[in-house]
Parts: C-alpha cells; sequence; structure tokens
C-alpha cells in the first residue's frame, strides 16, 4: 500500500511503514488509523489516521495524532468514526463539526474526541474484570441487529515459554448503544497457538460471524462461525 501521498516528513527510518491498520467508515469517507514511528518530530510511536482508496490501494492523506498524557508508544486505538457515524439503525449524515473519536482504553474503559491531533479524554468507566486490564484493540464496533448490541473483536499477549513463544488470546466483547462493554465471551484462538492478529470483523446477514485474521504479521487467513 502505497504512503507517497501522505506527504509527512520523514524523522526516523529504523521502523519503516504503517503497521496495524484498520480501516473504518466515516459519514461517506473510508479512513484508517495505524501506528507509526518515522513521521513523529521525536521518533515516538504515534496512531495515525486519515484517508485510503481501496481502488488504488493507497492512503492518500495522514496525520500523527497525540495521546491524551504524553507516552512513548501508543497503538491499538478503535476507531468509532465521527460523532453521528455510528448512529444506530441509521446511516445519518455527520453533524457540523463533528468530531473523530476512539477507544482508548478497556481499564478503565475510555472513550477519547480527537481535538485538532489530540486525543482529550470525554467517557471513562472503572472495569472491574481484571482480564480486561490486560486487551488491547482490534477491530472497530460492528453494530447486531438481532442482539442489538455492537461488537468487538480485542486480544491480550502472553510470553507462555519465554521470550521468544508468544502468544495470542482473543475475547468478543459486546457494547451497549452508549458504547459501555457490558459482556465478553471466554478468550479464543482462530486456527492455532501463536502470534495471531484480528485484522478485520463482520456480522454476515445469516448472522454468522467472519474474522480475517493474520499470523506473525503475514498470512492472513478468514474464519466464518
Amino acid at each position: 500500500m502505497w504512503e507517497g501521498m501522505i506527504g509527512l516528513k520523514e524523522y526516523d527510518k529504523s521502523i519503516i511503514g504503517l503497521e496495524d491498520v484498520r480501516l473504518y467508515k466515516s459519514g461517506d469517507k473510508l479512513k484508517y488509523v495505524a501506528t507509526n514511528k518515522s513521521y513523529h518530530v521525536l521518533q515516538k510511536i504515534r496512531i495515525m489516521t486519515g484517508e485510503y482508496s481501496d481502488a488504488m490501494a493507497m492512503f492518500e492523506s495522514g496525520q500523527v495524532l497525540e495521546p491524551p498524557t504524553d507516552t512513548y508508544c501508543e497503538k491499538n486505538w478503535i476507531p468509532l468514526g465521527a460523532e453521528g457515524a455510528f448512529t444506530v439503525g441509521s446511516s445519518a449524515a455527520l453533524t457540523v463539526g463533528a468530531l473523530e473519536r476512539f477507544i482508548y482504553r478497556w481499564a478503565p474503559f475510555e472513550i477519547g474526541e480527537l481535538h485538532g491531533t489530540t486525543l482529550k479524554i470525554i467517557k471513562s468507566i472503572p472495569v472491574e474484570n481484571m482480564l480486561l486490564q490486560k486487551i488491547r484493540g482490534s477491530s472497530p464496533p460492528v453494530w447486531s441487529p438481532r442482539d442489538q448490541c455492537f461488537y468487538c473483536v480485542v486480544h491480550y499477549c502472553e510470553h507462555i515459554h519465554g521470550d521468544k513463544t508468544l502468544t495470542y488470546y482473543h475475547m468478543l466483547v459486546k457494547l451497549n448503544r452508549n458504547y459501555e462493554p457490558f459482556e465478553w465471551s471466554d478468550v479464543f484462538h482462530f486456527n492455532r497457538i501463536g502470534i495471531q492478529y484480528c485484522i478485520g470483523f463482520t456480522i454476515l446477514d445469516d448472522h454468522k460471524f467472519m474474522f480475517w485474521f493474520s499470523e506473525h504479521d503475514g498470512n492472513p487467513g478468514a474464519l466464518i462461525i
């Protein structure tokens, strides 16, 4: 996927490219979020966002986003689109001046709103489940008309036998209409134990769940249940 249209100065080339790319709709625009190090003036790992062309397989624009508090590494912000983009049961147009929102973390469960290029936390909810303190993002929320809730795919990682045996565990989490978590599944793997990352998720018309996943940052596969 070509980055030539992003138009940002590179400050670091030790880690090149965009990582953990997620595509999402915000109004009538197809956008992306991704992790990047090379475009940050202080060479910190940051989230980027911009518009994406599926026809050209190309990042059409990009801007570096700053977290609510200064950190060295940012990953796994889950895009909710702009305010109004996920109105339940409709495809309502965005209000003028609508701001992009992201799930920032899961314990406490926090949603941030993008003011310029800085994320400001607008909702913070305590979470008692200790397992949710481990989990990180994955897929944007998908609304289920049958279950009247959103579904997210999330994950956490553990080194089960030393530093070279990283293992990913996945969960489905339900969010209510106000984007608040209220139920979650047992943990699962897609087809084997190891490094597996969910790169896409949807609910099909017959209420089957479809997952796209990668193994070792490559070798993509699809699974329907």
